[in-house]
């Protein structure tokens, strides 16, 4: 019983670490990123910051 239950918290930790994988390399965690960054500047009133991340290229 002991062993079926290490199976199953294995299978499910593999599970949750690829998903994680797929989250991170997605395009919907680079948007999110980017947009919580200009956000801050932009509550920050911080325009010299605002141009340097709008001329970035990345």
């Amino acid at each position: 019983m002991k062993k079926r239950k290490l199976l199953v918290f294995a299978i499910i930790a593999v599970a949750l670490i690829f998903l994680g994988g797929i989250y991170l390399n997605s395009d919907i965690y680079v948007t999110h990123q980017v947009n919580t960054k200009v956000n801050r500047v932009i509550q920050a009133g911080n325009t010299k910051e605002l141009k340097r991340i709008s001329n970035d290229k990345r």
